[in-house]
C-alpha cells in the first residue's frame, strides 16, 4: 500500500514537470516566431519589393493622368472646331445678310459716297482742219467714227481749232487718277488714226494737249499722264487737284447677278450713276486678252469710259471701258489687273 503511494505521488511529480516545461518552451517558440517573420521582413528581398510596388503604382497614376490630358485635349479640340465652325457659319450669315439687306434697298448712300471720288476729264487737241466740207458731212457717223474708239466728241465745228473729247476716272490716290488709257492718251491714239483724220478732215498741229480734271464739288485742275499701261486699256494721271480716295476692290469676288453702280458723265451729263449687275466675269472678246472682262448691264455710254464700276460697298471692281451694239453689254477693266499694273492698294 505504502509501494502504491509512492508511485502515484512520483507520477504527479512527473506530470507536473512535463507541463512546467510545456509551458516554458511555448512562449519562446512564440517569440521565435515572431523573432523569424521580423528578421523575414527585414530581409533585402522584402525591401526591394515595397519599391516595385510603389513604382509600379506611380506609373500607374501617371498613365491616368495622361489619359485625362489627352481626354482635355481632344474635348478642347472637338470644342475649338465647333466655335470655328460656328464663327463661319456666323460669318457666312453676316454676308448673305448684307446681300439681302443690299438687294433691298438703294444704293443712295454708297452712290453718294462714292460719286465724291469721280472725275471729269476733259481733253482739247489742236487740230487744223484740212477740208471744211466736212460739216456738211452726217455729224452723227462723225460723232459715231470717235464714239468707236470710245471717245464722246463734246462738240465739232470748222469754227473749232481742237478736237474736243470727254472721259471720266476716280481719285486711287493723293491727286492720283485712274482712268482708260485711250481716254489719257486721247491725242495719241486719235491723231496716229489716219482713216479718222481722212474722215473728218484734218491734221494734228503737234502741241500738246490741254487736259482738265474737274470734281464732282465743280472744282477743276490740270492734268498730266503719269503712267500708261501697255497691256490694258488703264492710266494713271496726275493732278493737283484733291478728292475722295476710292478704295479698289478684289474683282476676282465677283459673281454674276452681284449689284454694281457705273459712274461717269455719259454723253456730257456729269456725273450720273447707272445701275445694274454683273453680267458675267472673265469674259473672253477675242482682243488677245482671254477670258478677262467684266460684263455688266449697268448702261454705259460715251462719256463713261474710264470711270468706276463700284459695288454696294462703293469700292471699285471695274474700270469702265467699252460697249458693244445695243444697251445692257457693257465692259470694265477688273480691277485687279489695274491693282497689278500700278501696284494700287
Amino acid at each position: 500500500m505504502k509501494l502504491a503511494l509512492a508511485l502515484a505521488a512520483a507520477a504527479v511529480l512527473v506530470l507536473a514537470g512535463v507541463l512546467a516545461v510545456s509551458y516554458i518552451q511555448a512562449p519562446a517558440a512564440s517569440a521565435a516566431a515572431v523573432s523569424s517573420n521580423n528578421a523575414a521582413y527585414s530581409t533585402p528581398a522584402f525591401q526591394q519589393q515595397a519599391p516595385d510596388i510603389n513604382e509600379l503604382r506611380l506609373r500607374q497614376l501617371e498613365a491616368q493622368l495622361q489619359d485625362q490630358e489627352l481626354l482635355m485635349i481632344s474635348r478642347t479640340s472637338r470644342q475649338k472646331k465647333s466655335i470655328d465652325e460656328a464663327r463661319k457659319s456666323a460669318k457666312e450669315l453676316r454676308r448673305e445678310l448684307s446681300d439681302v439687306r443690299g438687294m433691298a434697298s438703294d444704293l443712295s448712300s454708297s452712290v453718294d459716297s462714292s460719286m465724291a471720288g469721280v472725275v471729269r476729264i476733259d481733253i482739247e487737241i489742236p487740230i487744223q482742219y484740212t477740208d471744211p466740207w466736212w460739216t456738211f458731212f452726217d455729224t452723227a457717223k462723225v460723232k459715231d467714227a470717235l464714239a468707236k474708239k470710245g471717245y464722246k466728241l463734246s462738240h465739232a465745228s470748222a469754227d473749232f481749232d481742237v478736237i474736243p473729247v470727254t472721259g471720266s476716272g476716280a481719285f486711287v490716290g493723293s491727286g492720283k487718277v485712274l482712268t482708260n488709257r485711250h481716254v489719257a492718251n486721247a491725242q495719241e491714239e486719235i491723231c496716229n488714226d489716219e482713216f479718222l483724220k481722212w474722215l473728218i478732215g484734218f491734221n494734228c498741229t503737234g502741241e500738246p494737249a490741254t487736259i482738265r480734271v474737274t470734281g464732282s464739288d465743280g472744282r477743276s485742275a490740270s492734268g498730266s499722264v503719269s503712267r500708261l499701261s501697255s497691256r490694258y486699256d488703264l492710266a494713271l494721271m496726275d493732278t493737283p487737284l484733291a478728292g475722295h480716295k476710292l478704295r479698289l476692290g478684289d474683282s476676282n469676288s465677283l459673281k454674276a447677278g452681284q449689284q454694281v453702280v457705273a459712274l461717269g458723265s455719259p454723253e456730257g451729263l456729269d456725273f450720273s450713276a447707272t445701275q445694274g449687275i454683273v453680267s458675267a466675269t472673265r469674259r473672253d472678246l477675242n482682243d488677245g486678252l482671254g477670258r478677262f472682262w467684266i460684263q455688266t448691264d449697268a448702261p454705259i455710254n460715251f462719256g463713261n469710259s474710264g470711270g468706276p464700276l463700284v459695288d454696294r460697298n462703293g469700292e471699285i471692281v471695274g474700270i469702265v471701258t467699252q460697249k458693244l451694239g445695243d444697251e445692257g453689254l457693257g465692259f470694265a477693266v477688273p480691277s485687279n489687273a489695274a491693282k497689278s499694273e500700278f501696284g494700287i492698294e
